[in-house]
C-alpha cells in the first residue's frame, strides 16, 4: 500500500511539472502576435515585388494586360513591327546620341546659355545682364557692355574714331557704324547741289592734284591749305581762337577759299586735312597728333620747350595730313602763325619748322 501511495505521488508530481512547462510557453501572447504581423508583412512585399517583375516584363516584351478579363496579350509595336532592322541597331545608336549630348542643360526661356550660365540677355550681346549692370560709366574703364556710343567718358567718342575718306562713324542702336558720306569735300568731285569754290575748293576750283609728298612740303603753302578748316580746342584759350580765324583770314586775302573754324570734338583728324591750332594741353586734336611724343614725355601734354613754336605737316592716314600750327604757350602759337602767313618773305621749306 505505501508503494501504490508513492507511485501516486511521483505521477502526481510529473502532470503539475508539464502544466507549468506548458503554461511558460505560452505566457507571451503579444511577442506571438509580433512574429505572425511581421510573417503577414515579409508575404506582402514578395507578392507586390513579383507583381512588378511581372508587369516589367511584359512592357519591356511588349505584352499588353487585359485586367477586366484576366488575359494577356502580345501586341508588336508599330516600330517593331516596320523597322526591325532599325530595332536591332537602336543600342549602338543610343550609346552614339548618348556621347553626342551637350554637357550644360538647355536653359528656359527667355534666359539662354552664355559660357556655362543660364541668364538673361536683352540687347543679345553675349553679355549677361546681370555683368552689366555692374559696368558704371565714368570710371575711366571701358568695360564689357559698354562701347563708344553708350558711354563716351570710358570709350571714346564714335565720331572721334579713325574713318576712309568721305567716311564717318556714327551711333546707330547703340552701336558705332561707319557711313558713306554721297558727297564730301577732298573726293575729287564736284557736287554742285553742296559744293562750290567757297565750300570745297580742291574739289570745284582747280585741276592740281596735290600728290601726298607734295603736301608734306611747307613751300606749297598756302596751295595746300585751300579749303582747310582750322579746328581749335573745345575749351581753348581765346587767344587760340583768333590765331585760328588769322589763319582763315590770310588764306583767303590771297584768294583762295577757305574752310571753317571747326572745334575738336566736330572733326576726325584721320579723315580729313585739317589746320591743327593750339597746344596738345589745350587742343585733343593736337593730343593725337603727337601722343608718341606725349607718352615718351611721361604722359605729359607739354612738349615744347618755353618759348618754341612749330609748324608742322603730319600724315594722319595714307592720304591725309594735318598742318599743326602751336607753341609752349599761347603766345608762341600765335608768332609761329605769323611766321606761316609771312611765307613770301621766310620762304618756309620741308615739313616742319621751329621758331
Amino acid at each position: 500500500m505505501v508503494g501504490e501511495e508513492r507511485e501516486k505521488q511521483e505521477k502526481t508530481q510529473k502532470q503539475g511539472t508539464h502544466q507549468e512547462q506548458t503554461l511558460n510557453t505560452t505566457r507571451d501572447p503579444g511577442r506571438d502576435m509580433k512574429k505572425m504581423a511581421g510573417a503577414r508583412s515579409n508575404t506582402r512585399f514578395v507578392v507586390l515585388l513579383m507583381l512588378l517583375t511581372i508587369f516589367t516584363i511584359l512592357l519591356i516584351t511588349g505584352c499588353s494586360v487585359n485586367l477586366t478579363e484576366g488575359k494577356t496579350t502580345t501586341k508588336t509595336r508599330p516600330a517593331q513591327k516596320h523597322f526591325p532592322a532599325l530595332i536591332e541597331q537602336l543600342p549602338n545608336l543610343q550609346a552614339a546620341n548618348i556621347a553626342e549630348l551637350p554637357s550644360s542643360p538647355p536653359c528656359l526661356l527667355p534666359k539662354t546659355l552664355l559660357g556655362t550660365e543660364c541668364c538673361l540677355d536683352d540687347n543679345q550681346n553675349k553679355i549677361c545682364d546681370k555683368n552689366e549692370a555692374q559696368t558704371t560709366c565714368g570710371d575711366l574703364i571701358c568695360s564689357p557692355g559698354e562701347n563708344s556710343c553708350m558711354c563716351v567718358a570710358d570709350c571714346g567718342s564714335c565720331e572721334a574714331q579713325p574713318a576712309g575718306l568721305c567716311q564717318q562713324n556714327v551711333c546707330e542702336n547703340n552701336v558705332c557704324v561707319i557711313k558713306i558720306e554721297l558727297s564730301c569735300c577732298g573726293d575729287a568731285v564736284c557736287d554742285i547741289n553742296t559744293e562750290s569754290c567757297n565750300t570745297c575748293y580742291q574739289d570745284c576750283c582747280t585741276v592740281l592734284n596735290f600728290p601726298k609728298q607734295e603736301k608734306l612740303d611747307l613751300s606749297k603753302y598756302p596751295a595746300i591749305a585751300v579749303g582747310l578748316s582750322t579746328v581749335v580746342g573745345d575749351k581753348a584759350p581765346p587767344e587760340d581762337v583768333v590765331t585760328a580765324a588769322d589763319i582763315l583770314t590770310h588764306i583767303a586775302s590771297e584768294g583762295k577759299a577757305v574752310g571753317k573754324a571747326k572745334l575738336a570734338s566736330e572733326v576726325n583728324v584721320n579723315m580729313k586735312d585739317y589746320i591743327i591750332v593750339g597746344s596738345p594741353c589745350h587742343n585733343p586734336s593736337a593730343y593725337e597728333l603727337f601722343k608718341k611724343e606725349i607718352k615718351l614725355n611721361n604722359n605729359n601734354c607739354q612738349i615744347f620747350r618755353p618759348g618754341e613754336g612749330v609748324v608742322k605737316i603730319i600724315p594722319t592716314s595714307a592720304s591725309t595730313v594735318a598742318i599743326y600750327v602751336g607753341g609752349y604757350t599761347t603766345l608762341e602759337t600765335r608768332l609761329v602763325s605769323r611766321y606761316l602767313t609771312d611765307y613770301k618773305n621766310k620762304k618756309p621749306t620741308g615739313s616742319e619748322v621751329r621758331i
